[in-house]
């Protein structure tokens, strides 16, 4: 054949081409196994949080579509769920990032926080402990939790949440309307305007918008959890729907977060006020007992609930940074465990927010309350 015919270039060409894309999937066949491992390497302690001694397989590419631009990654724990890595943005145009598992039940079994700027005592409250307990026991049809004061980035942290529900349910042949889910969340954020004032006795006068207009009632918290309400009073009494909530509150004794209540039946609207006025006046206490108050001289009294007990300190703040922590004391204090913090805390100088402390090995309860009070000073400082 002549090499200059267009036949013989042709066939030449198809050959070379032919030649190339085998070269090519035989690199990839190789490659790809060893990019793949190497993602899985990267988040395998966070998978082992949720899954311990799991045997995981990411499955990104095989659920990932381009309707879930927010799911960053999708891991299989064999026989046991599947681990959604997640992103978005919130208040702070940084963005954030955390994961959340699914057990082959359909329960959320975890949640944590990857990364995240958000406003410390604000929109980061949903990437601490206290926000992951209260996820960890929903369902895979449930919506996440709204924080009061953090809307933007608890509808960030939702429409996440539903992307990796919507896949795990299509996994799993859960029925899941992803759209409702939604509505859901829009319509706790819109719920979310309780208030509380402190009586100063352990007791919250708290106020809610409900169906027919204001609810109000007095709240009485101890150590994180409701003691009483009383005096629940509104326009929704009578309705002949939730007049149960204003006849009998008992059923709200003992709780720990208003996501563990149950909403009475054809009431919505009048339990997520109920509700709300809950969670209101629990974080109004969780907020007395880690607070802040101004000396005046660049330096804050601070407080918060550790392990043992109460901990407190005086924390000097400078331009955003911590300029030292002093008289830290508390129960903790002995213990055996966190006593680094009360002997040396020059660790903590110059830092300007509290994801920059790591934590004491052992000691998570006195590490939180440390850090806790060092964002109330830096918030208190603004």
């Amino acid at each position: 054949m002549d090499k200059n015919s267009s036949i013989y270039k042709t066939v030449l060409l198809g050959v070379v081409s032919a030649c190339a894309g085998l070269l090519l999937s035989a690199v990839n066949a190789v490659t790809a196994p060893v990019i793949a491992d190497n993602a899985l390497k990267q988040v395998q302690s966070t998978l082992e949080n949720f899954f311990p001694n799991g045997e995981f397989t990411d499955v990104t590419d095989k659920y990932k579509t381009d309707e879930t631009e927010l799911i960053d990654g999708v891991y299989e724990a064999k026989d046991e769920g599947y681990v959604f890595t997640l992103h978005n943005t919130g208040y702070s145009s940084d963005g954030f990032k955390f994961a959340i598992a699914f057990d082959n039940d359909g329960n959320i079994v975890g949640y944590e926080g990857l990364s995240n700027s958000e406003t410390a005592g604000k929109g980061d409250k949903l990437f601490k402990d206290d926000y992951a307990n209260q996820v960890i026991g929903l369902t895979s049809t449930d919506s996440v939790p709204v924080i009061s004061g953090a809307t933007v980035t608890s509808k960030a942290v939702s429409a996440a949440v539903t992307e990796a529900e919507s896949v795990y349910n299509e996994i799993q042949g859960i029925d899941f309307d992803a759209d409702a889910a939604a509505s859901a969340a829009e319509n706790a954020s819109a719920k979310s305007d309780a208030s509380c004032t402190d009586n100063g006795d352990g007791t919250y006068g708290c106020k809610v918008t409900g169906f027919s207009g204001e609810l109000t009632a007095t709240i009485e918290v101890k150590d994180g959890k409701v003691v009483s309400v009383k005096d629940l009073k509104g326009d929704d009494d009578g309705d002949g729907v939730g007049d149960d909530w204003f006849t009998d509150t008992s059923s709200l004794e003992g709780v720990s977060s208003a996501d563990k209540i149950d909403a009475m039946t054809g009431a919505t609207v009048t339990s997520n006020a109920v509700k709300s006025m809950i969670q209101a006046a629990l974080d109004s206490a969780n907020a007395t007992a880690n607070a802040c108050s101004d000396n005046g001289d660049g330096t804050f009294a601070c407080k918060a609930k550790g392990f043992a007990g109460e901990l407190t300190a005086t924390i000097e703040v400078k331009d955003g940074k911590v300029v030292s922590v002093k008289d830290l004391k508390g129960d903790d204090n002995g213990d055996g465990v966190g006593d680094d913090w009360f002997e040396d805390a020059s660790g903590l100088e110059g830092v300007s927010d509290a994801s920059e402390i790591d934590d004491l090995s052992g000691a998570t309860f006195t590490s939180e309350a440390v850090k806790t009070m060092i964002n109330a000073a830096l918030a208190s400082s603004k």
